[in-house]
């Protein structure tokens, strides 16, 4: 049987950390983008690896907005969005 990996984010809305899920696996920080509402790049605390289906980011030092995690995978872009409050 085929494994779904399914996609998301939480918490949603976030405060200090965000957590995505997905296919990971040949991903590393630098695949990874936030960027806010008008595609100004912002920089996270950190971004951890925490396995090849989950990454933990730090976004305590975001300003209360919408953002866009975008990721580079082997099979093309995926963005997770979320809210910081």
């Amino acid at each position: 049987a085929e494994v779904v990996i399914r996609e998301t984010v939480y918490p949603n809305p976030a405060t200090n950390q965000v957590f995505i899920e997905g296919d990971f696996a040949k991903v590393t920080e630098k695949d990874i983008i936030i960027v806010d509402a008008i595609g100004r790049q912002m920089k996270p605390v950190s971004i951890q690896k925490l396995s090849t289906r989950r990454m933990q980011i730090n976004v305590s030092n975001l300003f209360s907005s919408q953002y866009f995690i975008s990721v580079n995978t082997t099979t093309g872009k995926k963005v997770y969005k979320f809210i910081k409050l």
